[in-house]
């Protein structure tokens, strides 16, 4: 049986509520089994001395007490990794150790210890990296906005100049003889027109004026177009 001056309850019993207390609570804050009253580390340590060795809460107990008194100390770290409740003194240095997990923070770049590489040359390579994103987005953006994508194959193609109306060599669906090839840079494509109209004036007028650019070559972000 343990006791407190005002309540009393069997060992087993404030065992387990002493454990389950020094999970979350600081060793300040732990309450009487009964009352809820505060107790003082004196109460614990009467309380635990009668518990089995392997039960006793006195390494627990001190563990609390020091953690207390480093995060008092203007210095102390909290443990960046999610996993880990400790901490460490900071006072000489950037690169900070978990005394508990081994977790390794570097303050300077605000980022997982970079083994292999000094801070300057770690921050380089990320603005490097994240210039280098930012142009493909960019890309991206002016492709979006500048080019139509084909209905069935989805490759982007821009028309300059020459017929409204183009076949996509990926495809082939208004049945042109036209031909595709891949090359390391771009997608090169020929875009005939199919479109069967009269001989109008108004047809031949507009065949006039892109004669001119008849196999001319345009040059987009996404594709080479070939109009024709």
């Amino acid at each position: 049986m343990g006791s407190t001056p005002s309540c009393r309850a069997c060992l087993s019993c404030w065992c387990q509520h002493l454990h389950s207390q020094l999970e979350s609570l600081d060793h300040n804050k732990l309450s009487c089994l009964g009352c809820e009253r505060i107790l003082s580390t004196q109460e614990i340590m009467d309380i635990q001395a009668r518990f089995k060795r392997k039960d006793r809460v006195e390494p627990k107990l001190q563990e609390k007490a020091t953690m207390a008194f480093l995060r008092s100390q203007p210095d102390f770290v909290s443990c960046p990794s999610s996993a880990c409740k400790d901490g460490a003194s900071m006072a000489d240095g950037h690169i900070f150790t978990c005394r508990t997990c081994r977790y390794r923070y570097c303050f300077d770049c605000n980022v997982p210890f970079h083994e292999d590489e000094g801070c300057q040359e770690f921050q380089d390579r990320i603005q490097e990296d994240e210039r280098k994103t930012l142009e493909i987005a960019e890309s991206l953006e002016t492709v979006s906005k500048t080019t139509k994508a084909c209905p069935e194959c989805k490759t982007r193609i821009e028309r300059s100049i020459g017929c409204d109306h183009m076949t996509c060599a990926g495809t082939n669906s208004a049945g042109s003889a036209s031909r595709t090839r891949v090359s390391s840079i771009v997608l090169e494509m020929e875009i005939t027109c199919t479109r069967k109209t009269a001989n109008t004036g108004a047809h031949n007028a507009r065949n006039a004026r892109n004669s001119e650019n008849k196999g001319s070559s345009i040059m987009i972000a996404a594709t080479t177009i070939n109009v024709h």
